[in-house]
């Protein structure tokens, strides 16, 4: 896997934008693939910035303990929320789950075609 700071470094072609609409399924002209390439490699000039800035000295703002997110620059409640547990409950019954459904096909839920 390439590293974030690699990444960035990369520079982008009008091919590697004509391939990723190709595995994506969207048709792409070649104005388009230059115009894209050139927003992303502005993208990618941003976050490259970030790589410059010094974060060793900067405490963290929030982090998970136990069962609790805890925000360390506030005492207010409704901020630092309790995590519900995990639990392993049974499933609904099919029947009571279909019963809200507008349309349904034996035990399914029937809906618009999507691709």
């Amino acid at each position: 896997m390439l590293s974030l700071s690699y990444a960035m470094r990369m520079e982008i072609s009008e091919d590697d934008v004509l391939h990723v609409a190709e595995l994506a399924r969207i048709r792409v002209t070649r104005t388009e693939s230059r115009e894209i390439k050139e927003q992303l490699q502005t993208i990618f000039q941003h976050f490259s910035s970030l790589q410059d800035i010094d974060t060793e000295t900067v405490d963290p703002t929030m982090h998970i303990s136990g069962n609790q997110i805890v925000l360390d620059h506030t005492d207010r409640e409704d901020v630092n929320q309790n995590i519900r547990a995990d639990l392993i409950e049974a499933p609904l019954d099919t029947e009571q789950v279909l019963q809200n459904s507008p349309r349904r096909e034996n035990t399914f839920i029937r809906t618009k075609g999507v691709l």
